[in-house]
């Protein structure tokens, strides 16, 4: 059946996720393939589907925006939580929509640019590219070596387990530093340096979102808790969180560095005290 899919009509696939959407029997993989068409046709499935998981949530909204977490806000079965996140994003995309049509407005209203608006234009997608290109690549700074992908996918596992080491070993993995050190990040207060892990590892906001509220449930009991969240990670920058990335992998170098030292200057003092021990027998 999924060999054909890309051959049906958009008709048929709007009819499949309507006739599907409330189906517990239905193939997973057919649900996953509706739900990634664009929103008219796969709203149905986003907004009743039993099938769709919460982890599927982020991901679609990750992948397709604000037109599938509108959707996905009406499911009746939504965790508040991730749907208080899924209403920001709406709301986030409604305002900035609003601000491209004034300011488009402005431009037909005067009839003359406005100034620096042509190199505006320009700067901004310049940030489009790299942000992009941020996305789809791996980072390249040497704390940071595998995809964001496969350090996503595994954090957001481990985060989800409810076993904390767990959740700690993969985020002392992902940055390159050690279990200790991980464990400075994770306790650090506000979860403040969580965020700036997850950042600087080039995770977007919705699917940090679901791995600092998996290990730090108790923080987003209130929608003004969830928006506050998505402020603080929106303001953090990329080069930044890297730099603070590198400064905790080189502090672990030092501190393994000098505990390495003291295991070898208590190696030389143990073989020397069994030295004199065998010379005075």
């Amino acid at each position: 059946m999924l060999a054909l899919f890309d051959k049906v009509s958009d008709d048929a696939k709007r009819f499949a996720a309507a006739a599907l959407s409330d189906s517990r029997t239905a193939p997973v993989e057919l649900i996953l393939r509706l739900a990634n068409e664009s929103a008219e046709t796969a709203a149905p499935v986003l907004a009743r589907s039993p099938l769709l998981r919460p982890g599927d949530f982020v991901q679609l909204v990750e992948k397709h925006g604000a037109a599938h977490a509108r959707a996905l806000s009406r499911r009746q079965d939504i965790d508040p939580a991730i749907k208080a996140l899924l209403e920001l994003i709406v709301d986030r995309s409604h305002r900035a929509s609003e601000r491209e049509l004034a300011i488009d407005h402005e431009a037909v209203d005067t009839g003359v640019p406005r100034p620096g608006a042509a190199a505006e234009a320009v700067r901004e997608r310049l940030r489009a590219a790299v942000a992009g290109d941020a996305d789809r690549e791996t980072i390249k700074r040497p704390a940071v070596t595998a995809p964001r992908g496969v350090l996503l996918a595994r954090l957001r596992s481990t985060a989800l387990s409810g076993v904390p080491a767990l959740f700690q070993t993969a985020l002392a993995d992902a940055l390159g530093i050690d279990y200790a050190a991980a464990g400075r990040i994770i306790g650090s207060p506000g979860y403040s340096g969580l965020l700036t892990a997850l950042r600087g590892l080039g995770i977007r906001t919705e699917s940090a979102f679901l791995v600092v509220a998996a290990v730090y449930p108790e923080q987003f009991a209130s929608t003004a808790a969830i928006r506050l969240f998505v402020e603080r990670y929106d303001l953090i920058g990329v080069d930044a969180a890297l730099d603070r990335i590198e400064d905790w992998v080189a502090q672990a170098a030092v501190e393994n560095a000098g505990s390495s030292h003291a295991n070898d200057a208590d190696e030389a003092a143990r073989q020397d005290g069994i030295e004199s021990m065998l010379r005075a027998s």
